[in-house]
């Protein structure tokens, strides 16, 4: 009966959502609007509008393309989206600009 009971409760609960990743962190201070930029996608991600922080995201990754924080925030991004494919793709390019801290966070999103 326990074990009745226990199937019937995972079947209602419906899907189990992947575990959600731990807040990213702030990319270093820094001049420039490709920063400011990052620093306000980074913040949007962190309180779930993924949506505007993926348009900031694409701005500030045209403004620098080789900035690794612009990387492992889209990353993060795509990997809160449910995209695992897209945020492995996007962390592998990232690993071509980025710095030990930053290239181990990338590290994350590959399979």
């Amino acid at each position: 009966m326990t074990a009745l009971l226990a199937g019937f409760i995972a079947a209602c609960s419906g899907p189990r959502l992947p575990d959600a990743p731990p807040p990213l962190p702030a990319p270093p201070r820094s001049s420039g609007i490709s920063h400011a930029l990052l620093r306000e996608a980074v913040a949007e991600i962190n309180r779930g509008n993924l949506p505007r922080a993926e348009s900031l995201l694409l701005r500030a990754q045209r403004l620098d393309p080789r900035n690794p924080w612009v990387y492992l925030s889209l990353a993060q991004l795509h990997h809160r989206q449910g995209n695992p494919a897209a945020a492995a793709t996007t962390a592998e390019r990232g690993l071509l600009y980025c710095d030990k801290k930053t290239c181990d966070a990338l590290r994350e999103y590959l399979p």
